[in-house]
């Protein structure tokens, strides 16, 4: 049922709104507060809001009804749509009438019935059994066993299928031994003590026992044994090898200085007349030495 409700104004309204478009949710009333002006115009929780002072509401979110809500000043005017069904809660009643808008949460009263023969004072398991025979039976501890609806037959292929892996099954035809000689592992081990056998030997103790027991000359056995040789130790492939000073011959190790295709120490980067080191002051390169510029000018005008 679809109503029209105006509320005049100012603000508050008196009424908690729930639901929206993020929430997956219709707009509608989810509280009304006592005698306020929602009250007085007859809105109730579980009424569904259609517009907003004209202007639907199916796809505001919460926020953005809110925001209209405020905008309206002195007159809100809602379209509701109100359902049949109205969820149940405990009335309260005042002078005879059932208030509305209270909700009782006092708990009712009951008769106190002391503890009596209607009552279980010592608990007891719970035993469920089936039997299996005249004088045997399968007990059950567990809640709500089943076993009671098993016949006497499938009880007993269930037991003996658990208890197969657990219980060795007896050999049906058991050869009762009336002394040790009879064992068939006895026999094997004094046949192997008394079979006479040779007694182990290299090939080498062989050939020479085959030698003495000979009656011809004796070979003249000999061997070649060669002395060990140590091996160098091969050059670790993670070794570098060091760059050669141009100037003194030495490898160099540390700060390299690369003149055209050679390399020297940062000591030996040095003008070839004067001994000045080069070292960011510039060189000059005059029949494959290194001098200053001063030197080279000399050179090149001699």
């Amino acid at each position: 049922m679809t109503q029209n409700i105006v509320l005049n104004g100012p603000a508050p309204w008196g009424f908690r709104l729930s639901g929206g478009r993020d929430f997956n949710q219709p707009l509608s009333i989810s509280r009304i507060t006592p005698g306020s002006k929602a009250s007085m115009a007859n809105l109730r929780p579980g009424d569904i809001i259609l517009a907003i002072d004209g202007v639907p509401a199916d796809g505001m979110t919460h926020c953005e009804a809110q925001n209209r809500i405020k905008d309206c000043g002195y007159q809100l005017n809602l379209r509701i749509e109100r359902p049949d069904i109205r969820l149940w809660s405990p009335q309260v009643r005042q002078d005879g009438t059932a208030h509305p808008y209270k909700v009782n949460l006092e708990a009712e009263p009951r008769e106190h019935r002391p503890v009596g023969a209607g009552h279980n004072r010592r608990a007891q398991p719970f035993v469920a059994a089936a039997n299996i025979d005249d004088k045997r039976q399968v007990v059950s501890t567990a809640y709500n066993s089943p076993i009671g609806l098993y016949s006497s037959g499938n009880i007993q292929d269930a037991l003996h299928g658990q208890l197969r892996g657990l219980v060795p099954e007896k050999p049906e035809n058991i050869n009762r031994l009336s002394s040790i000689e009879e064992s068939h592992v006895y026999r094997m081990l004094q046949e192997k003590e008394e079979a006479p056998h040779e007694p182990r030997q290299s090939g080498s103790f062989k050939a020479l026992q085959d030698f003495v027991d000979s009656d011809g000359p004796w070979p003249i056995i000999t061997r070649t044994v060669r002395a060990p040789v140590t091996k160098p130790p091969a050059p670790s492939s993670t070794l570098q090898k060091l760059p050669i000073c141009e100037k003194c011959g030495n490898g160099i190790v540390g700060t390299v200085v690369k003149v055209r295709d050679n390399f020297r120490h940062l000591g030996c980067f040095v003008c070839s007349d004067c001994d000045m080191n080069l070292k960011q002051k510039g060189y000059f390169v005059v029949n494959g030495q290194l001098y200053c510029e001063t030197h080279a000018r000399a050179r090149a005008t001699s």
